[in-house]
C-alpha cells in the first residue's frame, strides 16, 4: 500500500505504479510536506519517484491539460520530528 506520510491517503492510478518500480512500500513524503512538520531531508538524498498531479485545465487554455510534478521520498530516507502524545 501506497499513503502519504502527512494526508494518510492512498495514491492512485500512474502514481501507484511509479511507486511500485521504486521498490519501497508503506508511507511517502514530498520535500516540502516534511520540512513543514519540522522535518529533514539529508544532504544528497534521492526522490524514489517523480510522482504527477493532474491539476483543473486553465480556462485561458483548454487545450492542454495542466501537471504538476513533484518528488517523493519514502519515509525511511527523511528524519522526521519525534511524535509526542499529550
Amino acid at each position: 500500500m501506497f499513503i502519504n506520510y502527512v494526508t494518510k491517503k492512498s495514491y492512485t492510478g500512474d502514481n501507484v505504479k511509479l511507486l511500485k518500480k521504486s521498490g519501497f512500500d508503506g508511507e511517502f513524503i514530498t520535500f516540502r510536506q516534511c520540512v513543514s512538520i519540522g522535518g529533514k531531508v539529508p544532504k544528497g538524498t534521492k526522490s524514489v519517484a517523480s510522482l504527477l498531479r493532474y491539476l483543473p485545465q486553465n480556462e485561458l487554455d483548454t487545450k492542454k491539460p495542466v501537471v504538476k510534478r513533484f518528488a517523493v521520498f519514502h519515509v525511511s530516507q527523511v528524519e522526521l520530528p519525534e511524535l509526542t502524545v499529550s
